[in-house]
């Protein structure tokens, strides 16, 4: 994609040709809005006005209208990070032809609802739905732009009344006023030909939500000294368990690293390695005694032992766990940081 937003001639390179030839095939399935929307803007950027026209109708038919507005979603996640990156990739699918005043008609709905989506900075939920997003308003902008014109925003306030002008002077100053008077009702008045885009921010506090994790960690130490044996065997058993609100988690890591002396039991390490959802096990056996466990995704308890046949250093054992790209759990498109971290000492 970025090498058709170049403008590079696509149609000499040998290997964008084959790219093409291979999105074409999936033109049938389009039961995914987000690979739709990107595939309106390929075939867009590309030239190819026939699959283009065949993806935005039935865009077009999927999109979800309220009022003015209009959008688009992902039926089997509901996250507006992704709705405000499928609309901005529909508008600059709809734009980056040659534009009718249909087409800019069209398109203002969805502007509408994309700046309603816009928080007190000017982005969105993320930073990759912020960079599409800007990036589709931007050329909106450009194709609506008009060099002559002025027009007066009024807003009316219970206690009297703001006016901000708009002309050829200040058209890329931003301008902002603070209200005193948060209760009441407000109403906005725009005259004149020139185009203004307004915003208003609410600031507000709450209490400081409740730490509270997703995942917890539980070591239990199981010892056998009989005298039978020439060594005693110290057993320590690791369970990890999800336990947040959702119904299962995204990708999850369990990182253990073991006291010195201590092993894994073959057994429990054969049992995790064919344990359901378990994508891979990762075993260092180089004298840093850790493991890595990776899983698809949480949903019940991980159970794994290790133990020692002699007297184990006290340098104490870490645990860690923590989830990777989460949706649900801590907000779209953030990078999943570190949830809980366990440290025992023998």
């Amino acid at each position: 994609m970025q090498r058709l937003e170049a403008a590079c001639k696509w149609t000499r390179d040998p290997q964008i040709n084959k790219s093409m030839s291979c999105l074409r095939q999936s033109l049938g399935d389009k039961s995914n809005a987000y690979a739709t929307s990107l595939l309106a803007y390929v075939f867009t950027l590309a030239g190819d006005m026939e699959a283009r026209t065949l993806l935005l109708e039935h865009l077009d038919k999927v999109a979800t209208q309220e009022g003015g507005n209009l959008y688009w979603s992902q039926r089997s996640e509901k996250s507006m990070s992704l709705s405000v990156e499928i609309s901005s990739y529909v508008l600059l699918a709809t734009l980056s032809a040659t534009p009718t005043t249909a087409d800019l008609g069209y398109a203002s709905r969805i502007v509408r609802w994309l700046t309603s989506q816009q928080n007190s900075y000017g982005g969105f939920s993320s930073t990759q739905d912020t960079v599409v997003a800007l990036q589709a308003l931007a050329l909106y902008s450009t194709l609506v732009f008009s060099p002559e014109g002025s027009s007066t925003v009024d807003v009316q306030l219970p206690s009297g009344q703001m006016t901000f002008e708009v002309n050829q002077d200040n058209k890329l100053l931003y301008q902002e006023r603070s209200m005193k008077d948060v209760t009441g009702k407000y109403s906005v008045v725009v005259k004149g030909t020139a185009c203004a885009s307004m915003q208003l921010s609410l600031h507000y506090n709450i209490p400081t939500p409740r730490d509270e994790s997703s995942f917890r960690i539980k070591v239990t130490p199981d010892s056998e000294c009989s005298t039978n044996q020439l060594r005693p065997k110290v057993t320590l058993r690791l369970e990890s368990k999800y336990v947040g609100k959702e119904d299962s988690t995204n990708m999850v890591m369990v990182d253990i690293k073991l006291l010195s002396g201590f092993v894994p039991e073959p057994e429990s390490l054969r049992k995790l390695k064919s344990a359901l959802l378990m994508d891979r096990v990762e075993h260092n056996d180089d004298g840093r005694h850790e493991e890595v466990v990776k899983l698809t995704q949480l949903c019940h308890a991980l159970e794994f032992r290790f133990s020692s046949r002699a007297r184990p250093d006290p340098a104490g054992h870490a645990g860690r766990v923590w989830t990777i790209f989460p949706t649900t759990i801590l907000g779209p498109g953030r990078a999943g940081p570190l949830i809980e971290r366990l440290r025992c000492s023998f």
